[in-house]
């Protein structure tokens, strides 16, 4: 993103000058902000969705800070066992 600021050769090499301008285009209307039950729920859904991934990256790191642990707990289980 830098790098774009700075130079406008560098997002050209990215991703072409056509799409480029369709961004800069698609970015510089204003929303139509008359339909407030259609902006109510597309904010819903936006907040929905933003939330579910964070309870999924949350739950990741659980299982997988459970899965540590069991593995320890194994390890050192059968660490145990094979001395005997």
């Amino acid at each position: 993103m830098l790098f774009g600021r700075h130079s406008p050769e560098f997002l050209n090499s990215l991703i072409g000058k056509d799409q480029l301008e369709n961004a800069r285009d698609m970015y510089s209307k204003q929303l139509d902000r008359e339909d407030a039950s259609v902006s109510g729920a597309m904010n819903g859904f936006y907040i929905q969705h933003n939330i579910s991934i964070g309870w999924s990256a949350l739950r990741g790191v659980a299982v997988g800070i459970g899965g540590l642990v069991d593995l320890a707990f194994n390890a050192v289980q059968l660490a145990r066992y094979s001395a005997t």
